[in-house]
């Protein structure tokens, strides 16, 4: 299957720099829950584009300084501490049977910036266009249960 693309009709609100991003109750910031570790996630933009030039390399340099990424609620990371992130990397690729798929370890915090480790996603030569097309109906159905988040 060549590269899909299929433009926009609709785009989520765009988090600006510096704007909440979210309002949890403070008992699931404490006990790293994992829907307010995904936030923080999402939020430290440096290193989300750090998981997303690893996981998406062609997609992330090709898209220029300006481009992002839509973000949903089926996004997961398995977020460990830095110590461990190639231990965790290690075990996610061990656990992974489909080398399609791309990966990430990371370490969020609320000071300091770890690298994560990654791999990149390839291609699924058996992906069809029709199911691409499913998958941007079910976006435009649904886009303001999306973030549109700056590469960094």
């Amino acid at each position: 299957m060549q590269r899909f693309c299929i433009p926009l009709k609709v785009r989520p609100k765009r988090v600006r720099h510096g704007a909440p991003l979210a309002a949890l109750p403070k008992s699931m910031y404490d006990t790293n829950d994992e829907i307010a570790l995904g936030i923080r996630f999402v939020a430290k933009r440096a290193l989300f584009g750090q998981c997303f030039a690893g996981v998406l390399p062609d997609c992330y340099y090709a898209m220029g300084s300006t481009g992002g990424v839509m973000i949903g609620a089926t996004t997961v990371a398995d977020l460990l501490p830095s110590v461990l992130i190639d231990r965790c990397f290690g075990r996610l690729q061990a656990n992974c049977k489909n080398d399609l798929l791309g990966l990430f370890a990371a370490y969020i915090t609320d000071d300091g910036m770890w690298f994560p480790s990654a791999r990149p996603a390839r291609q699924n030569v058996l992906a069809s266009t029709a199911t691409m097309e499913a998958i941007a109906e079910c976006y435009e159905r649904d886009f303001d249960k999306f973030l549109d988040t700056p590469k960094y």
